[in-house]
């Protein structure tokens, strides 16, 4: 039978506009949560840093939980501020990539 490597990854495509977040390699531990934010379509300016991926769920799960409590607790403080300028509810998901 033939292993499979799948990696996972934290994302956010729902939050900013035509825009899509990640938890990027700088992340050393679940609380520092240093995440990229990129546009969906178009030209980048300078190389973005790389996606943190993890080996196994439950690790991705772990970071999971410390970013989705501290995004959700800073929408629940300024969600006028956001709304108003188009954003909406941040939405952290585990995505899986072969």
């Amino acid at each position: 039978m033939k292993t499979k490597n799948v990696k996972y990854k934290i994302c956010d495509y729902n939050h900013t506009p035509d825009m899509y977040s990640y938890i990027n390699v700088n992340t050393k531990i679940p609380q520092d949560g240093w995440v990229t934010t990129l546009p969906i379509h178009g030209k980048l300016k300078e190389k973005p840093t790389p996606i943190k991926y993890f080996s196994s769920k439950i690790e991705a799960e772990e970071y999971l939980d410390v970013i989705r409590k501290y995004r959700l607790d800073d929408w629940d403080k300024n969600q006028y501020i956001y709304m108003i300028n188009g954003y909406k509810k941040p939405m952290w998901k585990i995505y899986t990539e072969k």
